[in-house]
Protein backbone atom coordinates (compact mmCIF):
# COMPACT_ATOMS: atom_id res chain seq x y z
CA UNK A 1 0.00 0.00 0.00
CA UNK A 2 1.37 3.39 -0.93
CA UNK A 3 1.05 6.58 1.03
CA UNK A 4 0.36 9.75 -0.86
CA UNK A 5 2.23 12.58 0.78
CA UNK A 6 1.18 16.20 0.68
CA UNK A 7 3.43 18.95 -0.64
CA UNK A 8 6.64 19.34 1.31
CA UNK A 9 7.77 22.67 2.71
CA UNK A 10 10.37 24.40 0.59
CA UNK A 11 13.59 25.82 1.92
CA UNK A 12 13.69 29.58 2.34
CA UNK A 13 15.62 30.31 -0.87
CA UNK A 14 13.56 27.88 -2.93
CA UNK A 15 10.33 29.27 -1.52
CA UNK A 16 11.36 32.87 -2.29
CA UNK A 17 12.37 31.92 -5.83
CA UNK A 18 9.20 29.95 -6.46
CA UNK A 19 6.83 32.58 -5.10
CA UNK A 20 8.50 35.16 -7.35
CA UNK A 21 8.92 33.07 -10.49
CA UNK A 22 5.92 30.72 -10.44
CA UNK A 23 3.54 32.15 -7.85
CA UNK A 24 0.35 30.42 -8.99
CA UNK A 25 1.64 26.89 -8.50
CA UNK A 26 3.59 27.87 -5.38
CA UNK A 27 0.47 29.21 -3.65
CA UNK A 28 -1.10 25.78 -4.23
CA UNK A 29 1.90 24.16 -2.54
CA UNK A 30 1.68 26.64 0.33
CA UNK A 31 -2.01 25.86 0.78
CA UNK A 32 -1.22 22.21 1.42
CA UNK A 33 1.58 22.81 3.91
CA UNK A 34 1.21 22.59 7.65
CA UNK A 35 2.56 25.65 9.45
CA UNK A 36 2.31 27.76 12.56
CA UNK A 37 2.57 31.49 12.98
CA UNK A 38 5.92 30.96 14.69
CA UNK A 39 7.31 28.85 11.85
CA UNK A 40 6.15 31.34 9.24
CA UNK A 41 7.90 34.20 11.00
CA UNK A 42 11.01 32.51 12.38
CA UNK A 43 11.62 30.42 9.27
CA UNK A 44 10.81 33.04 6.64
CA UNK A 45 9.58 36.54 7.49
CA UNK A 46 12.16 37.38 10.17
CA UNK A 47 14.97 36.36 7.81
CA UNK A 48 13.82 37.99 4.57
CA UNK A 49 12.80 41.18 6.40
CA UNK A 50 16.50 41.67 7.19
CA UNK A 51 17.23 42.44 3.52
CA UNK A 52 15.65 45.94 3.59
CA UNK A 53 17.48 46.54 6.87
CA UNK A 54 20.80 45.79 5.19
CA UNK A 55 19.87 48.00 2.23
CA UNK A 56 18.92 50.86 4.56
CA UNK A 57 22.18 50.63 6.48
CA UNK A 58 24.28 50.54 3.31
CA UNK A 59 22.54 53.61 1.91
CA UNK A 60 22.67 55.66 5.09
CA UNK A 61 26.27 54.87 5.92
CA UNK A 62 27.48 55.26 2.34
CA UNK A 63 25.79 58.56 1.61
CA UNK A 64 26.14 59.83 5.17
CA UNK A 65 29.90 59.48 4.85
CA UNK A 66 30.00 61.07 1.41
CA UNK A 67 28.03 64.14 2.38
CA UNK A 68 28.95 64.57 6.00
CA UNK A 69 32.54 63.49 6.50
CA UNK A 70 33.44 61.86 9.80
CA UNK A 71 30.52 63.38 11.68
CA UNK A 72 28.17 62.46 8.85
CA UNK A 73 29.41 58.86 8.85
CA UNK A 74 28.96 58.50 12.61
CA UNK A 75 25.54 60.14 12.50
CA UNK A 76 24.45 58.00 9.56
CA UNK A 77 25.64 54.81 11.22
CA UNK A 78 23.94 55.42 14.57
CA UNK A 79 20.74 56.84 13.10
CA UNK A 80 20.73 54.16 10.39
CA UNK A 81 20.92 51.36 12.94
CA UNK A 82 18.10 52.88 15.00
CA UNK A 83 15.85 53.51 12.01
CA UNK A 84 16.59 50.10 10.49
CA UNK A 85 15.85 48.32 13.78
CA UNK A 86 12.59 50.21 14.28
CA UNK A 87 11.59 49.60 10.67
CA UNK A 88 12.36 45.89 11.01
CA UNK A 89 10.17 45.48 14.08
CA UNK A 90 7.31 47.52 12.60
CA UNK A 91 7.58 45.63 9.30
CA UNK A 92 7.07 42.30 11.02
CA UNK A 93 4.34 43.72 13.25
CA UNK A 94 2.52 44.99 10.16
CA UNK A 95 2.73 41.56 8.49
CA UNK A 96 1.25 39.98 11.60
CA UNK A 97 -1.59 42.52 11.86
CA UNK A 98 -2.38 42.18 8.15
CA UNK A 99 -2.65 38.43 8.64
CA UNK A 100 -5.23 39.04 11.37
CA UNK A 101 -7.09 41.45 9.08
CA UNK A 102 -7.12 38.97 6.19
CA UNK A 103 -8.67 36.33 8.43
CA UNK A 104 -11.16 38.75 10.01
CA UNK A 105 -12.36 39.94 6.59
CA UNK A 106 -12.79 36.43 5.18
CA UNK A 107 -16.49 35.95 6.12
CA UNK A 108 -17.37 39.32 4.56
CA UNK A 109 -16.18 38.02 1.19
CA UNK A 110 -17.48 34.45 1.56
CA UNK A 111 -13.93 33.18 1.97
CA UNK A 112 -12.80 30.42 4.32
CA UNK A 113 -11.55 31.87 7.63
CA UNK A 114 -8.34 30.23 8.78
CA UNK A 115 -5.79 32.16 10.84
CA UNK A 116 -2.82 30.13 9.60
CA UNK A 117 -3.81 30.39 5.95
CA UNK A 118 -4.34 34.12 6.38
CA UNK A 119 -0.90 34.47 7.96
CA UNK A 120 0.61 32.49 5.08
CA UNK A 121 -0.87 34.98 2.62
CA UNK A 122 0.41 37.96 4.58
CA UNK A 123 3.91 36.54 5.05
CA UNK A 124 4.62 35.16 1.59
CA UNK A 125 3.03 38.05 -0.30
CA UNK A 126 5.72 40.35 1.09
CA UNK A 127 8.56 38.43 -0.59
CA UNK A 128 9.05 40.78 -3.55
CA UNK A 129 9.35 43.91 -1.41
CA UNK A 130 11.74 42.24 1.02
CA UNK A 131 14.02 40.99 -1.76
CA UNK A 132 13.96 44.36 -3.52
CA UNK A 133 14.91 46.06 -0.25
CA UNK A 134 18.51 44.88 -0.52
CA UNK A 135 19.08 47.29 -3.45
CA UNK A 136 16.96 50.14 -2.12
CA UNK A 137 20.10 52.23 -1.50
CA UNK A 138 21.02 52.44 -5.21
CA UNK A 139 19.96 55.86 -6.58
CA UNK A 140 17.08 55.75 -9.11
CA UNK A 141 17.52 52.04 -9.88
CA UNK A 142 16.67 51.04 -6.31
CA UNK A 143 13.56 53.22 -6.39
CA UNK A 144 12.41 51.76 -9.73
CA UNK A 145 12.98 48.20 -8.54
CA UNK A 146 11.09 48.98 -5.34
CA UNK A 147 8.17 50.39 -7.32
CA UNK A 148 8.05 47.29 -9.52
CA UNK A 149 8.25 45.10 -6.41
CA UNK A 150 5.33 46.98 -4.87
CA UNK A 151 3.17 46.27 -7.90
CA UNK A 152 4.21 42.62 -7.94
CA UNK A 153 3.48 42.33 -4.23
CA UNK A 154 -0.10 43.41 -4.88
CA UNK A 155 -0.32 40.72 -7.55
CA UNK A 156 1.10 38.10 -5.18
CA UNK A 157 -1.40 39.16 -2.54
CA UNK A 158 -4.26 38.77 -5.01
CA UNK A 159 -3.12 35.29 -6.02
CA UNK A 160 -2.66 34.30 -2.38
CA UNK A 161 -6.08 35.53 -1.40
CA UNK A 162 -7.72 33.80 -4.35
CA UNK A 163 -5.96 30.44 -4.00
CA UNK A 164 -5.47 30.15 -0.24
CA UNK A 165 -8.44 31.98 1.31
CA UNK A 166 -10.70 30.83 -1.53
CA UNK A 167 -13.34 33.55 -1.84
CA UNK A 168 -15.73 33.35 -4.81
CA UNK A 169 -13.91 34.39 -7.99
CA UNK A 170 -15.95 37.58 -8.33
CA UNK A 171 -15.03 38.72 -4.81
CA UNK A 172 -11.29 37.97 -4.77
CA UNK A 173 -10.28 41.30 -6.29
CA UNK A 174 -12.42 43.40 -3.95
CA UNK A 175 -11.19 41.36 -0.98
CA UNK A 176 -7.61 42.10 -2.05
CA UNK A 177 -8.28 45.81 -2.55
CA UNK A 178 -9.74 46.12 0.95
CA UNK A 179 -6.67 44.39 2.38
CA UNK A 180 -4.38 46.76 0.48
CA UNK A 181 -6.37 49.70 1.83
CA UNK A 182 -5.82 48.45 5.38
CA UNK A 183 -2.11 48.04 4.64
CA UNK A 184 -1.87 51.63 3.41
CA UNK A 185 -3.43 52.94 6.62
CA UNK A 186 -1.06 50.83 8.72
CA UNK A 187 1.91 51.93 6.61
CA UNK A 188 1.12 55.63 7.04
CA UNK A 189 0.90 55.20 10.80
CA UNK A 190 4.18 53.29 10.88
CA UNK A 191 5.95 55.86 8.70
CA UNK A 192 4.95 58.71 11.00
CA UNK A 193 6.15 56.82 14.07
CA UNK A 194 9.39 55.80 12.33
CA UNK A 195 10.07 59.36 11.14
CA UNK A 196 9.60 60.67 14.66
CA UNK A 197 11.93 58.07 16.12
CA UNK A 198 14.35 58.61 13.24
CA UNK A 199 14.45 62.36 13.82
CA UNK A 200 15.21 61.83 17.48
CA UNK A 201 17.93 59.35 16.51
CA UNK A 202 19.50 61.77 14.03
CA UNK A 203 19.69 64.60 16.57
CA UNK A 204 21.12 62.27 19.17
CA UNK A 205 23.55 60.69 16.69
CA UNK A 206 24.72 64.09 15.44
CA UNK A 207 25.56 65.14 18.98
CA UNK A 208 27.30 61.81 19.62
CA UNK A 209 29.22 62.03 16.35
CA UNK A 210 30.41 65.54 17.07
CA UNK A 211 31.57 64.45 20.50
CA UNK A 212 33.45 61.45 19.08
CA UNK A 213 35.18 63.54 16.40
CA UNK A 214 36.14 66.30 18.81
CA UNK A 215 37.58 63.67 21.17
CA UNK A 216 40.06 62.66 18.51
Amino acid sequence: MTVVEGPRSSGLIARAQNILIKPTSEWDVILGESATTQSLFMGYACILALLPVIGTLIGRVLFGGVFGGAIGMTTALIAGVVIAAVGYVFNLAMVFVVGLIINALAPSFDAQPDPIHAMKVSVYAGTALWVAGIVSWIPVIGWLIGLAALGYTCYLLYLGVARVMKPPADKAMVYTIVIIGAQIVLYVIIVWITLFIGAMAVFSAAATGAAVVSHY
